[in-house]
């Protein structure tokens, strides 16, 4: 999952849910914003009330809320034996936490 509107509810919900707080979800986005626009159709027609700046997000907020962590990177490739995710920036092991959870740009 994508850290866009689909991916960042589903990490929100693991963490609201996690009522412990033993599960560490880590969202993996290429991009520094994400886009909501629940109405994108208005915004697709053109109307001139509606511009696409007004639905973009930086994830800082939602990690403030929610407790989640977010790493800009692009995955790369994911060793499912030596169970380690490799971005363009850094290699992460699951292996650390048996509780972790990492929210993928795009499925692999």
């Amino acid at each position: 999952m994508g850290g866009g509107f689909g991916g960042l509810n589903t990490a929100s919900a693991i963490k609201q849910n996690d009522l412990n707080n033993h599960i560490e979800v880590l969202v993996i986005e290429k991009n520094p914003y994400y886009f909501v626009c629940p109405v994108s159709n208005t915004l697709l027609s053109g109307h001139s009330d509606f511009k696409k700046e007004n639905f973009l997000f930086n994830y800082r907020k939602v990690q403030l809320s929610y407790g989640y962590e977010v790493l800009h990177a692009e995955v790369n490739s994911i060793d499912k034996t030596e169970q380690k995710v490799f971005t363009n920036k850094e290699a992460i092991s699951m292996k650390a936490s048996s509780n972790m959870l990492v929210v993928l740009n795009y499925l692999m």
